[in-house]
């Protein structure tokens, strides 16, 4: 579970991180909400938010609540999905460098 933690973290940074690929929040909390990840009272709250940095942020304090395995399992469904794969790619790598890969998925595993 704490490496998927770790995981879940990275991949929120490489989101924040990221200057050249900005992830469309919108299409993205979609995909939360079609895989169960967030509710749309959650979406709502979301949009009350300023900025990216604070939705992403504010999504991710919600993925952090939910089951760990179950949310990077559906989590790596919506960054595919949403063209994210890079920051799942970034999230392995980083997972992989720290010997944790123990839980490491490839993309193709988690979709099938």
């Amino acid at each position: 579970m704490e490496a998927v933690m770790g995981w879940l973290h990275d991949v929120r940074s490489a989101i924040l991180d990221d200057k050249e690929r900005t992830l469309e929040v919108d299409k993205f909390i979609r995909q939360l909400i079609d895989f169960g990840l967030m509710t749309h009272t959650e979406e709502m709250d979301n949009g009350e938010k300023s900025g990216t940095k604070a939705k992403i942020y504010h999504i991710f304090s919600i993925l952090f609540t939910k089951d760990p395995e179950d949310t990077e399992s559906k989590l790596r469904k919506v960054l595919k999905a949403t063209n994210g794969e890079s920051y799942i790619n970034e999230a392995d790598r980083k997972r992989a460098a720290l010997g944790t890969n123990d839980k490491v998925q490839t993309t193709q595993e988690s979709i099938n």
